[in-house]
């Protein structure tokens, strides 16, 4: 198991890290990825979540990291990654400490809806590598708290639904504050126009990485009734809406949904945007993100 790993340039702290997880052998998107990253090249990677992506980018930054280490003892921030949601901020966070635990390296994990404080006097402390949501991080960045004028590595992960979420503004105000001269990868499910433009700008001669999904997603999510007695859920689900993404960054969905009965909305509404595919993968911001369109819809009315 081993041996294949370490065929893509893998060292051995890592290697190490991803015997103890039972790692046999690299998805596509590992194969294709890890050795162009190692070798310095910016990446546009066109893959869903689930396929291998988050180690894909992440062990190699992490030993691009530990084989590069500043003279300086303060540490500076020089890796970042962006997630759309604090939950795959968290889910990244998990499996980069999982990956580089034989390592020497300060990671900090950066999103909203929790107090800043904590958050705050990690980058105080300093910190080698940040995953954050775009919105909690360019707060902490208008303060003064985080500064990356030091990045190295800039990861965009799940681009397009950084775009679904209204995030895209607040990206390219972070990119701005970043270096230009830097290595950029970049992922996304999906290529809107939207998104290849922010692509195009980002990512200097960049390596094109495609994985084709496993099954073809299912047919969209054409509605959903708000009912404060018992949520709904796509036909097919078997989750319970109610008891999704468990810790971290659960909402209370009764009480979103109260909130939308207050504001007068009473019915059902189309989510256009959002399939099963999505739903399984992650439900709970599915139903987040789906409950603040409703909202939206309503106030425009």
């Amino acid at each position: 198991m081993v041996n294949i790993f370490e065929s893509l340039q893998i060292k051995a702290p890592f290697l190490k890290a991803l015997n103890d997880e039972k790692y046999e052998t690299p998805t596509p998107i590992q194969k294709k990825c890890i050795p162009k990253v190692l070798d310095g090249f910016d990446i546009l990677g066109i893959a869903q979540t689930g396929t291998g992506k988050t180690a894909a980018f992440s062990i190699p930054i992490l030993q691009l990291l530990n084989a590069s280490q500043p003279e300086n003892k303060r540490r500076s921030t020089r890796a970042l990654i962006l997630a759309p949601t604090r939950e795959l901020a968290i889910q990244i966070g998990s499996s980069v400490r999982l990956y580089g635990k034989y390592i020497a390296f300060k990671h900090t994990i950066i999103y909203g809806g929790v107090g800043q404080k904590p958050q705050v006097e990690a980058l105080k402390r300093g910190v080698d590598l940040i995953i954050a949501t775009p919105g909690r991080l360019l707060d902490l960045i208008n303060q003064g708290y985080c500064k990356l004028d030091k990045i190295e590595f800039f990861v965009l992960d799940e681009a397009d639904r950084m775009l679904d979420m209204g995030f895209i503004n607040d990206v390219k105000k972070i990119v701005k504050v970043i270096p230009k001269k830097r290595q950029t990868l970049f992922f996304s499910a999906t290529m809107p126009t939207a998104v290849e433009s922010l692509a195009n700008n980002l990512l200097y001669k960049p390596e094109q990485i495609s994985i084709k999904p496993s099954s073809t997603p299912v047919e969209k999510i054409s509605h959903y009734h708000i009912d404060d007695a018992e949520p709904s859920k796509p036909a097919g689900s078997q989750t319970d809406p109610d008891r999704v993404m468990p810790g971290d960054g659960q909402i209370d969905l009764r009480t979103e949904i109260k909130a939308l009965k207050e504001m007068g909305y009473d019915g059902t509404v189309s989510l256009e945007l959002f399939n099963e595919s999505w739903w399984k993968r992650d439900p709970q911001e599915t139903l987040r993100v789906g409950l603040q369109r409703m909202k939206e819809l309503f106030e425009e009315e």
